[in-house]
Formats: C-alpha cells, sequence, structure tokens
C-alpha cells in the first residue's frame, strides 16, 4: 500500500496500491540506468460513451478514443489518426479509456507493439513504435524553459507545445504537471494537464511569466485563473493561504 484515501485523518481501510511487477521494473531501471523511462504515444484520448460507440461501429462502449495526437509523436509517426478507438495495445485489452496510459507506460521506448483498433467501423491493426517519455523530455516544447517546481501555488508547470497553442488559438500558456495536495492549485479544482493562460489579471505566456506572475499574486486573496481542459476554456478563482 502507498497511501491512504481520507479526508477526515482516519481510515476507513480503502488504500491505493501499485503491482509489485511496476515497482519491480522502476527498481531495475534506477540500478542499471540512473533513471526511470515510460513508454509515449503522444495522444489525447478521451471515454466512449455508449453513443460515441455507436457512431464508430463498436457493439458495445470500449477502447480509447484518440482526440488529438501530437504531430511529431509516435502515434502520429506511425500512423494512428484522430479518431481511431484503440481496443487493443499489445497482449493488453484496452477496456475503457485509462487501461491505455498503463499499457503504453508499461513497454520499454524504442519497443513496437501492435495496435488493435476500430477506423470508419472497421478493425485494424497497426504497428506502432513506442515514444520515450522521461523526466528529460516530459515537455513536448520546442523551448528550453525550465519547470517550476511547486511555489506558492502548489503546481508544477512546463512549457506548452507550440503545435497546441496555434490548435487552441494561445499566444501562450502553461501546462500543469502536477498539483501538490492541499495546496492553493489542488483547492482551485487545477489539474495535471490543464493549460493556464492567465493568472490574476496577467496573460501567461511561458513558465517565465507564470514563475513572476505568482510570486507577485497577493496572498489571502481570491484571484482569477484561467485555464484549458482538453481544449475547453474555463475560468476559476485561486487564493493563496499564507
Amino acid at each position: 500500500n502507498s497511501q491512504i484515501y481520507t479526508r477526515s485523518g482516519g481510515s476507513i481501510g480503502l488504500s491505493f496500491a501499485i503491482p509489485a511487477s511496476v515497482a519491480q521494473n522502476v527498481v531495475k531501471q534506477l540500478r542499471e540506468n540512473g533513471r526511470v523511462e515510460r513508454g509515449w504515444l503522444g495522444v489525447v484520448i478521451q471515454e466512449v460513451d455508449k453513443d460515441l460507440a455507436a457512431s464508430f461501429g463498436l457493439d458495445k462502449p470500449a477502447g480509447a478514443l484518440i482526440a488529438q495526437m501530437d504531430p511529431q509523436g509516435p502515434a502520429s509517426q506511425s500512423g494512428l489518426n484522430v479518431g481511431d478507438v484503440i481496443i487493443k495495445f499489445g497482449d493488453s485489452d484496452i477496456h475503457v479509456s485509462g487501461d491505455l496510459p498503463h499499457a503504453v507506460g508499461a513497454m520499454s521506448p524504442g519497443s513496437e507493439v501492435p495496435v488493435t483498433l476500430i477506423r470508419k467501423a472497421k478493425k485494424k491493426i497497426v504497428n506502432v513504435k513506442v515514444g520515450s517519455l522521461n523526466g528529460e523530455h516530459v515537455a513536448v516544447s520546442d523551448d528550453d524553459e525550465p519547470e517550476v517546481v511547486g511555489g506558492r501555488l502548489g503546481l508544477v508547470v512546463m512549457s506548452f507545445d507550440t503545435t497546441m497553442k496555434k490548435s487552441w488559438h494561445l499566444n501562450g500558456g502553461v501546462v500543469v504537471k502536477q498539483v501538490a495536495p492541499d495546496s492553493a492549485g489542488a483547492r482551485a479544482g487545477i489539474m495535471p494537464g490543464d493549460v493556464i493562460a492567465q493568472l490574476g489579471f496577467d496573460q501567461v505566456k511561458s513558465v517565465t511569466d507564470f514563475n513572476a506572475i505568482q510570486k507577485a499574486l497577493p496572498a489571502n486573496h481570491l484571484v482569477p485563473i484561467r485555464f484549458f481542459r482538453r481544449g475547453k476554456p474555463a475560468f476559476r478563482t485561486i487564493k493563496i493561504e499564507e
């Protein structure tokens, strides 16, 4: 068991755990390489509901629907398309979208994996060469700005991919990589994967901007934060309690 989920401080016996095989793989990579590499496809996926399943020619809701792709990512380079529904990755059946990241992450970067998918109501198998997602290449960006670790908002952010900026019609923005528990960001409902475009009344165009703006935010005041989640814009308020 790695963590106990509790709001009150007590335990009701509900805990989270990871498979021993995952822990063993992590230890092995750390010993051999000094770092951990995870498989990467470069796709944004979503769940397949009943209506989507019918429209894609599935007899029941299943699989992971590719909603967006990194043009330079492994999936795009291997011939996967937006609109494909992945139902099997290697030997792993993809029952829900959440199954895919686990299956991909367990693969060694550089390995070639057969992917079974539904495209235009027809089953198809495409061989995909898995890319690498590690600490050195996690930010899909064309600049070299450093991550902001934690900060006053409790958010770890990284640069936003230029291609995505154009598709979302943004001049900048930063991607949330991690949210610290009980932080200002967590209380505001910010989640990993959100793209922050505005903080307070200032536009966030880069990691450098984000770092400077968060340092200047007033404590104990509600300030607006504008972000994109899965391409959809939203405003919320955020408060730094100091």
